[in-house]
Order: C-alpha cells, then structure tokens, then sequence
C-alpha cells in the first residue's frame, strides 16, 4: 500500500494513517520507516506538509497543525 511511487497520488488520509500506525507499531524512526519502504524521506514530508501536518520526532508521528 505504501511505496515510493504513490506517494504522490494515495489519499492523504490514509497516507497518514499507514504512515502514522507504522510509526507507533512498526518503526522507530521516520527514517528506518522510509528507508524500509524506498520512500524519500524528505518527499514525504512535503507532501504531508501541503496538507497541514508536521512531523513531531519527540512523540514519532505526524499530526495536523490544526490540532496544536
């Protein structure tokens, strides 16, 4: 479901659920996370950021800045 050659197009709604679950269950690092699946890290982080989230590396998820 998450590759590097969707991570443009999947609906950002459950880019950042798989993305956010993988990082509670699965990962211990945003970057192991990319690697893991070849997904550039920083392309990731755009496109979650024209979404409104940002990554808190503290907690290891994303979150949407409405939610501050």
């Amino acid at each position: 479901m998450l590759s590097k050659n969707n991570i443009d197009t999947i609906d950002i709604n459950i880019l950042i659920s798989v993305v956010n679950m993988k990082l509670r269950n699965d990962y211990r690092s945003l970057e192991t996370l990319c690697s893991s699946f070849e997904i550039d890290q920083q392309r990731l982080i755009t496109r979650l950021e024209k979404e409104g989230y940002l990554y808190d590396d503290e907690h290891k998820h994303f979150y949407h800045k409405e939610a501050l």
